[in-house]
């Protein structure tokens, strides 16, 4: 059997007022579903958007040092959640920034599939993404159509 895993690293520089909130935001990210209405009804509009689960568990470490916070997994997380949590931020404290955040999808056997990657870029207003797989899909059914 093989594990899977999503890793990420990425810095936001932040202030710290950035801090504070972002401080106060985690210590409630895993509140029951519901008690932050409004949080979890634009996660799911996203979730919904681009086909990923909905979990508000934190899967991910964070640390604050020097002006910056360090997002990071030690084995496996979902890079959903730091973008969540960055546009939260956004919305609240800086409307006009950005912020964006790659990954790495590995597995413990060489499984045929189960290696890729991809970004997202956060804004207040947006999260896009691309990953390989869409990508990939994307590009095969382009080529089927072109070759047809």
């Amino acid at each position: 059997m093989a594990n899977n895993y999503t890793e990420f690293s990425e810095i936001l520089i932040v202030d710290e007022g950035d801090v504070e909130w972002l401080k106060k935001r985690i210590a409630n990210f895993e509140d029951p579903p519901g008690e932050q209405e409004i949080d979890r009804e634009d996660y799911l509009k996203a979730a919904d958007k681009y086909g990923v689960e909905y979990d508000q568990s934190l899967s991910f470490n964070v640390e604050f040092k020097e002006g910056e916070a360090w997002f990071y997994t030690d084995e496996s997380g979902d890079p959903w959640h730091v973008a969540n949590l960055v546009q939260e931020l956004f919305v609240a404290r800086r409307p006009e920034d950005c912020f964006h955040i790659s990954w790495a999808a590995t597995s413990s056997k060489p499984k045929v599939g189960e290696f890729g990657g991809g970004a997202i870029f956060v804004t207040a207003d947006d999260i896009d993404f691309v990953d390989s797989w869409h990508f990939l899909d994307d590009k095969m059914k382009a080529w089927r159509e072109k070759v047809e």
